[in-house]
């Protein structure tokens, strides 16, 4: 039995794997499979229930419901979701990035003969010059609190992920520097304003803002190139044929794309679309592959050769025996 579930929450590679190993762990599961990009686990089991597999995966930090077709409605309005999603994390890096501008010329101004206020020169301000360093490195991390809060979970249970790796970073940096800046203080006080300049020269605020900044970049390119890519892969989807004729018991028969099975073999006619990928069984064709390939040329073809689904027959009839090994999909298979 197939099962779908929309799991969210994944950021990367060691997401989708964790999400693997725990669902393959439950007993009665026999295989998983986790679209990163689509955000779908698709697993065979026989007798486990919805909600073992989604409790499993919910264990490990993640939040999943079983997987329903929308509408074009609601497709609409979750574009409409992750439009807005994507906009408030381009706002997010923008702050963050100003804050970082602000940071970088406080800490690293005098080194560049930049123009500093007053209250920012000599021995005597050190802890002034800590402190202006400090306030842009709270609001960034404030801001960007998202990566220490889901890399800690995600650590917490057993799944360290990317943002564990950039929140350790991140955090590391922003410790040591509270810890000088506390020493600066001290040293203020009791009035060895060298001592404090030393402590002063030690913070690494910017480092701690720096690896966010970069690392929020990189998401909000990754957003928008994943949003490109499901676009193009759901204009791919929509090429295959909704239905496909077959022949069995000698007769042609008109079923759904899903209820093909291996070893059936497929009537192709002129104009028609491939169901699944499979092996020219009799006739001799041309097909345009161009949306799977790139190949503007059409393919021809004959008897042994394999076919590849949603490529369009230009020419002929053919037929093509289906070697699919598996049918996760209505339209996405993987074959030999």
């Amino acid at each position: 039995m197939l099962k779908e579930f929309t799991v969210e929450g994944m950021h990367c590679a060691a997401c989708s794997s964790a999400v693997e190993k725990c669902v393959m762990r439950i007993e009665g599961v026999e295989r998983a499979e986790v679209s990163l990009l689509a955000k779908r686990l698709t697993c065979e089991c026989t007798d486990v229930s919805d909600k073992i597999i989604i409790s499993a995966i919910e264990d490990i930090g993640f939040t999943a419901k079983v997987y329903v077709d929308e509408s074009a409605e609601e497709k609409l309005r979750e574009e409409k979701k992750q439009n807005k999603a994507r906009r408030l994390v381009a706002l997010r890096l923008a702050v963050s990035a100003a804050l970082l501008a602000v940071l970088m010329y406080v800490s690293m101004g005098h080194m560049l003969k930049l123009p500093m206020p007053a209250f920012l020169h000599g021995d005597v301000n050190a802890f002034n010059r800590a402190l202006c360093q400090l306030i842009p490195t709270a609001l960034a991390v404030i801001l960007n609190v998202r990566f220490f809060t889901s890399g800690a979970k995600a650590l917490f249970h057993g799944a360290p992920n990317m943002d564990t790796l950039v929140s350790l970073g991140s955090g590391a940096s922003l410790v040591w520097s509270l810890y000088r800046t506390v020493e600066t203080f001290i040293y203020t006080q009791k009035g060895d304003f060298t001592a404090a300049a030393g402590s002063s020269m030690d913070l690494w605020y910017e480092s701690a803002v720096m690896i966010l900044v970069l690392v929020t970049f990189g998401k909000w390119l990754e957003e928008g190139a994943e949003k490109r890519a499901g676009a193009a892969l759901e204009g791919i989807s929509k090429l295959a044929p909704d239905s496909a004729v077959v022949m069995r018991d000698g007769k042609e028969k008109t079923v759904k794309t899903a209820e093909v099975a291996v070893g059936d073999l497929l009537v192709i006619r002129p104009g028609e679309r491939v169901a699944a990928d499979g092996v020219v069984e009799e006739g001799y064709s041309s097909l345009d592959e161009s949306a799977l390939t790139g190949e503007s040329m059409p393919c021809d073809k004959a008897p042994g050769d394999s076919v590849l689904a949603a490529s369009a027959n230009i020419s002929g009839r053919s037929r093509s025996c289906c070697c699919l090994c598996e049918t996760f999909r209505n339209h996405f298979f993987k074959s030999h």
